[in-house]
């Protein structure tokens, strides 16, 4: 009877549990949240975090299964696993992007959105790390979530210097063993129309080397939502040092200057005053400046207890974003190729960049991390950079000197705001600086073509690990890379079996336009029909040296409205029909001294309205009707023709100054009046 009443209740109870798999699977995964937290996780998990790792210990971040064309809201009643109390969207901005059919930051390039996914922080209601690795747990085994994860902990990656540093030199920037910026600066100092987000702890943008340089009103404290007023206060110091190294201005006869003597910084504080952040903060700042178009970051805070499957919240964003992240490479000492669970400097994506830190004499820094993953070193000790002007009053203003070398400080006490920091955090600002020096001189590029640039443009060095292993890797160098940057693409058209052609561009649109002697072992020997027409980018067009360029096409320049200044080659014999016309910003045109230019076209230089004054070669036998017409400041013209007056076209010089004088050889002075008798410019002649 036992026997059969114990096997009626066994029956009954499996009856029941059947009934209740079949009526909510959902009770079933909270049985299993539950179990799982009374017996422990014992199986591998696709994020791989540890109860002893870095992270928050109540939130999750989750990366949906949705997309672009799908845009879905979610609340916490989309989430039974566990009991949560709030869901924040960290891809929110970027959803209100897409509903609102922005399309700008799509077609800036700065949006992938085939890679969009939506990125949520779920927050527990019960506390513990254990509780969030059990709903991470049941959360992950669901098919329309993608990963789900930890919000792990991030640190700032620099470390106090403790030695002496009082000369005030800036050995990174202008030392035998720096990044050549000097050089670099003679084809640009950069450009306030590129921004640059730190994401960090804050920018003073009070200190004086920084106040004309921080966008106030775009920078963003993430600790809090909506608000600007936190990110202009740097209480850890970190993100102003980083700052002053990216962008401090230059020419100002104060304290130091950035590598970017010219850019606009935007603050994403994301860290608090104990220098901590998380995952989360940092990703909602990767989607602001998404839709921000601010196309460079710098972070210079990382991951000690993460790796790449444990951080796909913060990749998944990264998809997305096609602007350039530049990262520190970390300050463990370690060989990043043995540590997957150092974050995000461990991410392989083409528009992340890594950067390891060398000393003075272009040795690795000893605590730098280092290895295969690391793209790029760059100085990252002794370096001098901007301080907290409050924060530096406090700490160094009433001190002894002797306590003010203990803090770092540089100067007396009446120079506050200047202090020594080092570690790769140091180093990756430099990398961003030149970025922005590159964007300036090319706003074509993007995020993977910046880094392609850097890394395949630097200086060589030998550095040793700390387990004496010596190692080749790349030192950043900014001339090289700015250099590159101006290199064009051209689109060109054959003229003979070996000669070409230039019809415009295929790629790159840089402020000084290089015209080469020869593409594809193809001697150019002209600019096409409409070439660069329109191109409102181009400031100095120069030709190589050995150009053997004839002619300048019809309208080959045309409407360059920024154009300032062209030089040409020697080889060019004609200059056609409104070659440069309506490049209102001309104001110099220089010709070799050899020059065979024989004959300038129809409206050549026609609404050149800046040019005052030019110098025609000795070979020019004609310049045509209306080549310089309404060219209203044109004040002088000299002929260097000796042996024949060159034929001046009636309507050549129409809308003329009234200052014009035209400068002529004395012994051909007769001649050249005779010739315009009758004309406007008849008694604008003047003997040499």
């Amino acid at each position: 009877m036992k026997n059969k009443v114990f096997g009626a209740i066994i029956k009954s109870t499996i009856a029941v549990f059947a009934f209740l798999l079949i009526l909510s699977p959902l009770m079933v995964v909270r049985f299993g949240v539950v179990f799982a937290a009374n017996v422990g996780i014992t199986e591998n998990r696709y994020c791989n975090a540890k109860i002893d790792d870095d992270f928050a210990d109540d939130k999750i971040l989750v990366v949906m299964n949705d997309d672009a064309d799908n845009i879905v809201t979610y609340t916490v009643t989309d989430f039974c696993e566990a009991e949560f109390t709030e869901v924040k969207d960290l891809t929110k901005i970027l959803k209100d992007m897409m509903r609102n059919g922005d399309k700008e930051a799509e077609n800036d390039g700065i949006f992938k959105r085939e890679n969009f996914k939506s990125i949520l922080r779920l927050t527990l209601k019960n506390k513990g790390k254990q509780n969030v690795l059990n709903a991470i747990h049941v959360l992950e085994k669901r098919s329309d979530i993608i990963s789900a994860e930890p919000d792990y902990t991030m640190q700032p990656q620099s470390v106090p210097n403790d030695k002496y540093y009082a000369s005030g030199e800036l050995w990174a920037l202008n030392g035998r063993t720096g990044i050549h910026v000097k050089e670099a600066w003679d084809i640009t100092t950069g450009s306030s129309d590129i921004r640059v987000g730190v994401i960090d702890s804050g920018i003073d943008a009070y200190h004086p080397d920084l106040r004309n340089r921080v966008n106030v009103e775009l920078s963003r404290d993430f600790n809090y939502e909506d608000d600007n007023s936190g990110a202009i206060v740097d209480e850890n110091c970190h993100g102003t040092k980083v700052a002053g190294i990216i962008g401090a201005e230059g020419d100002n006869k104060i304290g130091v200057v950035g590598v970017s003597r010219n850019v606009e910084l935007v603050s994403l504080k994301v860290n608090i005053k104990d220098a901590s952040t998380y995952c989360s903060l940092l990703i909602e700042a990767i989607s602001y400046s998404i839709v921000n178009r601010i196309w460079i970051l710098n972070n210079s805070i990382g991951f000690k207890s993460c790796d790449a499957d444990g951080a796909k919240a913060l990749e998944t964003i990264l998809r997305s974003y096609d602007g350039l992240f530049v990262i520190s490479a970390a300050n463990w000492g370690a060989n990043l190729d043995e540590h997957s669970e150092y974050f995000p400097m461990n991410i392989d994506l083409s528009n992340v960049i890594v950067v390891g830190a060398l000393d003075m004499r272009e040795r690795l820094w000893e605590l730098s991390n280092y290895g295969n993953k690391v793209d790029i070193y760059a100085p990252g000790c002794e370096i001098i950079s901007t301080h907290p002007v409050g924060k530096c009053f406090e700490t160094c203003g009433n001190c002894t000197d002797e306590q003010r070398e203990k803090n770092h400080h540089v100067g007396d006490k009446y120079n506050l705001g200047y202090h020594i920091a080092e570690g790769t955090s140091m180093a990756a600002p430099y990398v961003t600086g030149v970025a922005a020096l590159i964007t300036a001189a090319n706003p074509a590029l993007r995020g993977r073509n910046i880094k392609d640039i850097i890394v395949k443009n630097y200086d060589t060095v030998t550095i040793e690990t700390p387990n004496g292993d010596k190692q080749r890797v790349k030192k950043l160098n900014a001339y090289k890379a700015v250099i590159a940057a101006h290199e064009q693409v051209y689109k060109i058209k054959d003229v003979t079996y070996d000669t070409v052609e230039i019809v415009g561009l295929e790629r790159y649109i840089p402020r000084t336009y290089y015209i080469p002697s020869a593409i594809d072992g193809k001697t150019v020997v002209s600019v096409g029909l409409n070439a660069f027409k329109d191109y409102s980018t181009v400031e100095n067009v120069t030709f190589a040296t050995d150009s053997k360029i004839a002619a300048i096409g019809i309208q080959a320049f045309r409407n360059c409205i920024n154009l300032e200044s062209v030089t040409i080659p020697a080889s060019v014999t004609k200059i056609e029909i409104g070659a440069f016309m309506d490049c209102v910003a001309l104001r110099s045109i220089s010709f070799d001294k050899n020059s065979e230019l024989e004959f300038i076209g129809a409206e050549a230089f026609g609404r050149c309205a800046s040019l005052t004054e030019i110098r025609l070669p000795p070979n020019l036998t004609k310049i045509d009707y209306y080549a310089f017409n309404n060219c209203a400041n044109l004040k002088k013209v000299v002929f260097e023709n000796t042996d024949r007056a060159v034929e001046i076209v009636r309507s050549c010089f129409d809308g003329m100054s009234s200052d014009l004088r035209l400068y002529v050889p004395s012994n051909l002075y007769d001649t050249y009046v005779a010739n315009a008798a009758g004309q406007p410019f008849a008694d604008k002649f003047v003997k040499m």
